[in-house]
C-alpha cells in the first residue's frame, strides 16, 4: 500500500473516531485534504450544533484537539442552507474532492 493510501486511511479512521466523540447523532460530514500541508479538514453540518459559535467551537475543540492532523469546521444546518443559496467555491470544491463519511441531510449527493 502506498504512503498516500496509508495516510488517507489513517485520516479517515481518525475522522470517524472524532465524529463518535462529538456525540452528535444526525449530521453530514465530509473529509478533504488541506492543499498545503499534511492535514485534513473535516466539514460537519448538524442541527445539533449550538447556535452560539463560541460554545460550538469550544465543544468541537474539546474533541478535535486529540486529533492534531484534522481541522474541524462545524456549521448548523441553517448556516449551511443560507450559504448554499449562493454560488460558493468552497462548497463546490469539497463536494468534488472530499470523502463523504456520513450524509444524513443528503447534502453531498
Amino acid at each position: 500500500m502506498s504512503k498516500t493510501k496509508i495516510k488517507k486511511t489513517h485520516l479517515i479512521e481518525d475522522a470517524k473516531k472524532l465524529l463518535e466523540l462529538l456525540k452528535i447523532k444526525k449530521y453530514s460530514a465530509i473529509l478533504y485534504e488541506h492543499p498545503i500541508d499534511d492535514e485534513a479538514n473535516l466539514f460537519i453540518i448538524s442541527e445539533e450544533f449550538h447556535t452560539n459559535m463560541e460554545r460550538r467551537q469550544t465543544h468541537i475543540f474539546s474533541v478535535s484537539s486529540q486529533f492534531p492532523n484534522i481541522e474541524v469546521i462545524g456549521w448548523t444546518l441553517d448556516e449551511f442552507r443560507k450559504r448554499s443559496k449562493r454560488t460558493d467555491e468552497f462548497l463546490n470544491k469539497i463536494k468534488k474532492s472530499g470523502i463523504i463519511l456520513k450524509d444524513d441531510y443528503q447534502i453531498f449527493q
